[in-house]
């Protein structure tokens, strides 16, 4: 007898209630694509509140309230981003890296920049250098291997039109009188403290605003509030007279009509067009230079940068190959001050820090290799961004090749009169320019580096933490050290010199590696009575910078208050060498040679 038939839905039922569970590998794939998408939104976000909040990030309590701040920021955010990146790759199993020459070029300058530091003149100031380059270059790096979706490109590129527009809506508040708290050299300002730093800043980001408003040109509130943004930076960078931005700012608009030209043309018309253009760019430039109204029209500050470029490059003479060090130019321009020309701001009391070129600086801090990297650097990026540009180009696409290449001229153009390279935000944007047109190239040509390695991804992770916990640490113990500097410093300026050499002295305990807390330390000493103590401290600063003018003379008057007269002979001397002309330091040596000693007087 056969057993009975069951009815089709209840062998499907039944098929379906046995059914197997899905397999823990399956669960563990779909958990893994959940914290993928996590850490993703973790990592793009990030990247874009570093550019929105760090031009924003001051405290006024301390003596470099805005630079130090913002590196602070930048650098703790962008050991926090790799460690999301690489954790992100830990669990995929997949580590993504470019492999463009940008980005090589990108990785390498970090590198040597870092290398350098092994031979600074002061390890401090090399550090404060090259770490936050590095910083700048992983956030360019993974721009380029982790956020290269348009989604979040898109997301980058107009969080620098909102950066743009909450530095110039604070800049004109205080040209309205109003944010009295935020310290300024000179209004407007906002947070960079310098307008020359606010008008580098402004530069670049009024690019991204007016690339962000043609590109939503059929989204007119959005397009409108981008024009809005164009327009009060043009204002605000108008209230910072500085020149070199406004120069950025015309070189960029005419490397955009180039694009342009190259987009619709092709390479057969932007060739011949760009080299006539070039050359009367030029031919004008030349020109004018040669005009005796133009060459009346130059203020001193311009005659003074040629004098500052011409000592530099005798020192790039004494060591082309390996550089000084990153860090280094501030305290071996005194070697060269009067090899060339006379630098009459040079003195006691002015230390002549950049070089007012970021390209002669670079090529004194790093050598030969260091400028060939910011060459293909720099040069390769805008090398890509013409390549790329044709009219096969998505609109996203071009927003993104304007934007970029636009703003990463605008920075070159303020960096051969400026020092933007030296700063904290601007060589961020610098970078993350290169890297967003990387990333299009790269996922083009699929141009990368696949690392499957769990264990690498997870230990390089913890190394990255680890080396973020550090620097913090470094610059937290540098924000306390600054506090107490300029609590000193004050103090001094005040005539209460006791004061000042116990708050010197505990910035120099957060801190024992600068060389100006030292130099501070050393006068308190001294004008206090502590002599021994004051001369200990600054035999420090003049082994470690053998032409700090500032040191040298402290510490000559250290020993002859203290009698020891050849000495402090011998260290005016030193100081004369430096500096031939210096009156005061004449007067102390005639009085050694002729009374053979002199107690020497600070007011």
């Amino acid at each position: 007898m056969s057993p009975p038939q069951k009815k089709p839905g209840e062998q499907k039922k039944k098929h379906l209630k046995h059914s197997p569970q899905p397999a823990p590998a399956a669960h563990a794939r779909f958990e893994g694509a959940s914290w993928q998408q996590r850490l993703d939104a973790c990592c793009g976000w990030l990247a874009c509140l570093i550019v929105v909040a760090a031009p924003l990030v001051f405290i006024a309590r301390i003596s470099n309230f805005a630079d130090l701040p913002q590196r602070t920021f930048i650098q703790a955010a962008a050991a926090l981003f790799c460690v999301l990146g690489l954790a992100r790759a830990a669990i995929t199993g997949r580590l993504v890296v470019p492999r463009d020459l940008c980005s090589c070029a990108l990785a390498a300058f970090a590198c040597w920049a870092l290398l350098s530091t092994a031979w600074s003149a002061n390890p401090y100031d090399a550090f404060y250098a090259a770490v936050h380059w590095g910083a700048c270059c992983l956030v360019a790096l993974g721009l380029a291997g982790w956020m290269r979706s348009d989604a979040w490109l898109g997301r980058f590129a107009l969080s620098v039109v909102v950066s743009g527009a909450a530095v110039t809506t604070v800049s004109f508040v205080q040209l309205a009188g109003g944010l009295k708290g935020i310290p300024s050299v000179m209004v407007p300002s906002a947070a960079f403290a310098n307008p020359n730093v606010l008008g580098e800043f402004l530069s670049m980001a009024i690019l991204f605003s007016a690339s962000a408003a043609c590109f939503l040109r059929r989204r007119p509130v959005a397009a409108a509030l981008c024009w809005l943004a164009v327009a009060g930076g043009l204002v605000v960078l108008y209230e910072t007279y500085c020149r070199a931005g406004w120069l950025a700012v015309v070189c960029a608009a005419l490397w955009s009509a180039g694009l342009l030209l190259k987009r619709r043309a092709g390479w057969k018309r932007y060739a011949p067009a760009s080299v006539l253009m070039l050359g009367l760019g030029l031919f004008a430039v030349f020109v004018l230079m040669t005009q005796p109204a133009v060459k009346n029209s130059l203020d001193d500050s311009s005659q003074y940068r040629l004098i500052v470029w011409q000592n530099a490059l005798e020192l790039f003479k004494q060591r082309p190959l390996a550089g000084h060090g990153a860090g280094s130019f501030a305290a071996m321009y005194g070697s060269v001050v009067n090899t060339w020309q006379t630098d009459p701001s040079f003195g006691k009391d002015t230390q002549i820090r950049r070089a007012h070129n970021d390209f002669v600086q670079a090529a004194v801090e790093l050598g030969l290799p260091g400028t060939a990297l910011q060459i293909v650097l720099f040069g390769g990026a805008l090398l890509l961004a013409l390549r790329l540009m044709n009219a096969r180009r998505t609109a996203f696409e071009q927003f993104i090749l304007y934007a970029g290449s636009g703003a990463l001229v605008a920075f070159l153009v303020t960096a051969c009169f400026g020092f933007p390279l030296q700063r904290s935000v601007t060589p961020l944007l610098a970078f993350a320019c290169a890297g967003m047109i990387s990333a299009l190239y790269c996922r083009e040509k699929n141009a990368f580096f696949v690392f499957s390695r769990r264990g690498a991804a997870a230990a390089a992770a913890l190394i990255c933490a680890a080396a973020g916990i550090v620097v913090l640490r470094f610059n937290l113990h540098d924000i306390e050290s600054d506090g107490y500097y300029k609590r000193a410093v004050a103090f001094e300026k005040r005539g209460n010199n006791a004061n000042a050499r116990a708050l010197a002295r505990r910035a120099q305990e957060a801190r024992p590696a600068r060389m100006d807390v030292l130099t501070t330390l050393g006068r308190a000493c001294i004008t206090t009575g502590r002599l021994d103590e004051g001369i200990g401290a600054l035999q420090t600063v003049t082994a470690r910078q053998p032409y700090n003018l500032n040191a040298l003379f402290i510490l000559g008057a250290g020993y002859a208050n203290a009698g020891r007269s050849a000495e402090a002979l011998e260290a005016f001397r030193r100081v004369l060498e430096i500096k031939p002309d210096f009156i005061e330091a004449r007067r102390i040596v005639c009085r050694l040679k002729t009374q053979g000693r002199v107690t020497v007087n600070f007011r």
